[in-house]
């Protein structure tokens, strides 16, 4: 169900990227699937946006390089508990 979800959601990465700083789903197309992650812009010293920026990921050991992120989507709520 998650999974259907998310792939159901997906915004191309070519069409739309999220939102600085907001931890989102990513689909790695080089066979890590679905990680968790966001998008961190490189500032100057006095906090500028330079305007470049780099994936960020919570898992730590994922090397930016090594990824192809194609798609990304919202983290659905969870759902209700209905018992």
């Amino acid at each position: 169900v998650f999974k259907d979800d998310v792939n159901d959601r997906a915004i191309p990465v070519s069409k739309q990227l999220p939102a600085e700083g907001q931890t989102v789903n990513l689909f790695d197309a080089n066979g890590e699937g679905w990680i968790n992650g966001w998008r961190g812009l490189y500032k100057t010293f006095g906090q500028k946006n330079t305007g470049k920026w780099s994936w960020v990921f919570q898992i730590n050991d994922i090397d930016a390089d090594s990824v192809n992120i194609t798609h990304w989507a919202e983290i659905p709520e969870l759902p209700e508990d209905t018992a």
